[in-house]
């Protein structure tokens, strides 16, 4: 490796003043770039540093764009992974230039895939979103497999950020298929690493251990050991959540110190934030308070507010440069046309009908170009206008949209109190051993099915789905907006559920195929709803009716919708259902209270032991 180093340094200095063909200098500046990339891939990024700085200037002067462009894209990996995330994002916007005058189509997707990395990592998710998306359709229409991949790897991330973990399982898996079909086990442990993430978010820590396990065995000769830094600070995190401090703090350890040893910025600020809780919950607050405060210090390196602005400004300078650019092509044009009209007034009588075509032609190619800049005009307002509504429709889909407007308008949405809302849980009986005679992607299908199902029955009902913890799914009738009659379209919801559930079960045991029951409870009362937090919002609702209403749901049984005596309440006369008494039951940290079993009433005339419907007699 040094000895590469100084026979090109040699080549370059040996004959001072003589001179250097262009072909030599690109193969000097290749061989550089070569030794770059294998030194940023063995974690030693000064020295890649060093080597990109000496190439640049060699570049510069042989004027191959193409080579400059290469070389200032492993400068802004080389940034990115230190944190110098304005620094990394000079390199690629300069990166970017040069590719769209080559009109370097793969180049760009490069580019484009760069970015969107550089504004993941400092939050930006809807600018990362964008650039993913560009450079999506770039590899696509190119055909490239692989970088596809690549991309699916990314749009899963940046899915993960944003807590959209279906979306992100679909990336990865996707991604995982084509590595596991080329045998890269160094991008199958990459996805397996991203998989484990997700379902460490659904707090399914068993599934994430084994897959970030077969991460890690699948890294063991990879040279690019900072990717196990990522790996051993998410097997802390299982251990966190499982609440076994010392195994969180040892995988912690370990991945702290090679992000240490790496100067990887990012990395060390969440094994900071992991060990500061691993300590705490181990009881040893001092300890904790140290990592604590050192996580801080490297949060506010990394994600100071100097820095986004730092990167703001670098991204209006390049706009500026580009908007200079431009002018002076137009300036360059204008001139041409007052030359072209000296030259035609001097030679008017000798070249007149020379002068008309080329008139004529510039004329004809001017139009073209105006008619071509209408289109382009148009097609780039159609395209923001689609990433516009994309946009809302993602904030809708996770917000109601009273409160998605409020958040639009002011930054924030106010919680507000309810008096009225009926609260419907849902969980499956037995939901761990039927879980474990299915494969983890049955199980996330199975999930996916039945939840997709319910979403479309509370929306024909118009409640509002609240969220989903693990295989529980919680929604709300009366919130945002108040009716007289939410308690009544919750419950049927609820009875629609159950119904489905029923038909959904026969039809997978008469596939011999293990199914799941469902218990489902509604509670009625005062809650307040609301966002909470800067980041990855989601509309939730508080009080002690949730509270009940979750012990509705564990009380009940299996196939039938368990409800509270205020729900009863509620619907004491409504028709098309029947009430069950169950009495006064024990309910674990509520004391006794009167639930009721309801179901949809039989169309015929009660008899002696059928239960009374609410249509002709009260309960």
């Amino acid at each position: 490796m040094r000895s590469t180093e100084l026979l090109l340094t040699a080549a370059l200095t040996a004959l001072p003043g003589t001179f250097v063909s262009a072909q030599t200098t690109g193969c000097v500046c290749d061989s550089l770039l070569d030794l770059a990339r294998s030194a940023y891939d063995r974690g030693r990024l000064d020295e890649a540093d060093s080597l990109v700085k000496r190439a640049l200037p060699i570049a510069q002067g042989s004027m191959d764009a193409d080579l400059q462009g290469r070389i200032m894209m492993q400068q802004g990996l080389i940034a990115h992974a230190r944190g110098n995330y304005v620094g990394a994002l000079d390199a690629y916007l300069s990166a970017q230039r040069i590719r769209e005058l080559n009109d370097d189509k793969a180049g760009m997707a490069e580019v484009y895939n760069s970015l969107g990395a550089i504004h993941q990592t400092a939050g930006d998710f809807r600018q990362a979103m964008e650039h993913y998306q560009h450079s999506m359709a770039i590899r696509t229409g190119l055909g490239n497999a692989r970088e596809v991949a690549i991309l699916h790897n990314n749009l899963g991330s940046l899915h993960e950020e944003l807590g959209d973990v279906d979306s992100a399982l679909h990336h990865h898996h996707l991604s995982l298929t084509y590595w596991t079909q080329r045998q890269d086990t160094l991008w199958q442990a990459i996805a397996h690493q991203h998989i484990g993430a997700c379902h460490i978010q659904r707090n399914e820590t068993g599934t994430a251990r084994a897959h970030l396990t077969e991460a890690i065995r699948l890294s063991e000769r990879q040279p690019r050991s900072h990717l196990r830094s990522i790996m051993f600070h998410e097997m802390g995190l299982t251990y966190l959540q499982d609440k076994d401090g010392l195994s969180a703090e040892e995988w912690c350890a370990r991945g702290f110190t090679i992000a240490r040893e790496l100067d990887r910025l990012a990395m060390k600020v969440r094994c900071a934030d992991c060990l500061s809780k691993a300590y705490d919950l181990l009881g040893r607050k001092h300890e904790a308070l140290d990592w604590f405060k050192r996580w801080v210090a490297l949060r506010d390196s990394l994600y100071s507010s100097d820095r986004m602005k730092d990167m703001a400004r670098v991204e209006l300078t390049h706009a500026f440069a580009r908007r200079q650019l431009d002018d002076s092509l137009a300036v360059a044009r204008e001139r041409l046309v007052r030359d072209m009209a000296y030259t035609a007034s001097i030679n008017r009588e000798r070249y007149q009908k020379r002068l008309f075509l080329v008139i004529g032609a510039a004329v004809v190619l001017l139009a073209a170009g105006l008619w071509n800049r209408l289109l382009f005009m148009r097609r780039s307002r159609s395209v923001i206008q689609q990433e516009r509504d994309r946009s809302d429709a993602l904030l809708l889909n996770i917000l109601p949209n009273e409160v998605a407007q409020e958040l639009k308008a002011k930054g924030q949405a106010e919680a507000r109190r309810f008096e009225d809302v009926s609260i419907l849980f849902t969980d499956f009986k037995d939901f761990t051993q039927v879980s474990e005679r299915m494969s983890p992607e049955e199980l996330v299908e199975e999930l996916n099915a039945c939840f997709r199902a319910f979403d479309a029955i509370i929306a024909r009902h118009g409640i509002e789905k609240i969220k989903t913890i693990g295989d529980a799914y919680m929604a709300a009738g009366g919130v945002p907006n108040p009716s007289p009659d939410s308690t009544l379209r919750t419950v049927q919801a609820a009875l629609e559920m159950q119904s489905f559930m029923r038909s959904y079960a026969a039809m997978r045991e008469a596939n011999g195929r293990p199914a799941f029951t469902m218990r489902a409870g509604v509670h009625t009362g005062p809650v307040v709803a609301g966002v909470v937090g800067d980041r990855k919002f989601q509309y939730d609702i508080w009080g002690d009716t949730v509270n009940t209403a979750s012990r509705m749901e564990t009380t009940g049984e299996p196939g039938r919708v368990n409800i509270s005596a205020d729900t009863y309440a509620r619907l004491n006369g409504a028709s098309g259902l029947r009430f069950i008494p169950r009495g006064q039951v024990e309910v674990k940290g509520k004391g006794i209270l009167s639930m009721y079993f309801v179901e949809p009433a039989i169309p015929t005339a009660p008899h002696a032991g059928q239960p009374i419907s609410a249509a002709t007699t009260p309960v």
